[in-house]
């Protein structure tokens, strides 16, 4: 899903609860919990409130922060790679 031209990654639980990933702020991620209900309310076999409510609460809790950090300075993307990748010293 796209929010605000930004690709949002959603995992979709049974219990109700979505984890998104990739919001750079909390105002994505409830545009983004929007666009899923209503996606899910518009086929009603989907979903049941619990308690027969009328209506639904969302809490929102930031779990994580991304930071973008420049190291000034040029990584070979391909040797570090390969250092992950076979777990030998560099």
């Amino acid at each position: 899903m796209f929010v605000d031209k930004k690709k949002l990654n959603i995992k979709i639980s049974n219990t109700g609860n979505l984890q998104i990933t990739g919001c750079k702020t909390i105002k994505q991620s409830i545009q983004a919990t929007i666009e899923i209900f209503k996606i899910i309310k518009s086929n009603g076999l989907l979903f049941f409130m619990k308690n027969n409510e009328k209506y639904f609460n969302f809490l929102v809790i930031p779990t994580m922060c991304n930071l973008d950090v420049s190291l000034n300075f040029s990584i070979n993307r391909q040797k570090l790679d390969n250092c992950f990748s076979i777990f030998d010293s560099c």
